[in-house]
């Protein structure tokens, strides 16, 4: 399990690289920033996301968009 875990981390990782340049923009973090509209931790489009790095709903998302990311090459 320990293995699977590790490339389950590593995964979310190259996901937060690609899609980090892109946090500021609203067509990007549709579905994030709707999530997060119900975090008492949120403070709107300015957003710091690396406060939730480790929060299992940022993560979440980013191994959603993984998986679009994964299926466009299907």
């Amino acid at each position: 399990m320990d293995r699977t875990n590790h490339i389950i981390n590593q995964r979310i990782e190259e996901s937060y690289r690609h899609i980090k340049p892109y946090m500021d923009d609203l067509e990007s973090t549709k579905e994030l920033r709707e999530m997060c509209k119900f975090c008492e931790k949120y403070c709107g489009q300015k957003h710091d996301y690396t406060e939730c790095e480790n929060m299992p709903c940022f993560r979440f998302w980013l191994v959603y968009e993984y998986l679009k990311w994964d299926a466009s090459w299907s």
